[in-house]
């Protein structure tokens, strides 16, 4: 199952309403996310996600709030997240990463 984070779907259109080509990249980004199961963003996960970003600031090791709550949620799914940034989200403790492209 190919799923993406209500986190991520945020960043998809934050991006599209940024960009020069505002209308286009809306139909790409709902087309994409019509292909793709939405995790939401829940107290379960909202709860892990503190912990994470508490957790890696006691360490002096952040990453930014927005990853924190996509790590949780894939955490909390105990799905693997596929990333670019692996060296980013492998500071979280018991997530899997699938490294992307």
């Amino acid at each position: 199952m190919l799923s993406t984070t209500a986190v991520n779907c945020f960043e998809l259109y934050y991006g599209a309403y940024r960009s020069k080509q505002k209308d286009t990249n809306l139909t790409a980004t709902r087309a994409a996310l019509r292909r793709l199961v939405v995790l939401d963003l829940t107290e379960e996960s909202s709860k892990e996600a503190g912990q994470i970003l508490a957790s890696l600031d006691e360490k002096g090791s952040t990453i930014g709030f927005r990853d924190a709550l996509i790590a949780a949620i894939a955490r909390i799914h105990k799905m693997t997240l596929a990333t670019g940034d692996s060296e980013h989200f492998s500071r979280v403790a018991g997530l899997q990463i699938l490294k992307a492209p």
